[in-house]
C-alpha cells in the first residue's frame, strides 16, 4: 500500500506540475509530495500524522530540490 501511495503522489505531482516549471522545481515538489505521503504514514504510527507530512514534505522537498539541481 505504501509503495501505491508513493507512486500515485509521484504521478498526480507530475500531472499537476505547469509545464513552465524549470526540472528543479518539479523534483522539489515531487520529493516534497513522496516526503509528506511517507512522513504521513510514519507518523500514523505514533498518532501525528499530520505532524509527519509536515516534516515529511519539508524534508522531501528539500532532498527533491537538491537533486533537482544535480542535473
Amino acid at each position: 500500500m505504501t509503495l501505491s501511495l508513493v507512486a500515485s503522489s509521484f504521478l498526480f505531482t507530475n500531472c499537476v506540475a505547469p509545464s513552465n516549471m524549470t526540472h528543479t522545481q518539479k523534483s522539489a515538489a515531487t520529493g516534497a509530495a513522496i516526503g509528506a505521503v511517507g512522513g504521513a504514514i510514519i507518523g500514523k504510527d505514533s498518532g501525528k500524522s499530520l505532524e509527519g507530512a509536515l516534516l515529511g514534505g519539508a524534508v522531501g522537498g528539500a532532498a527533491g530540490y537538491a537533486v533537482g539541481t544535480q542535473r
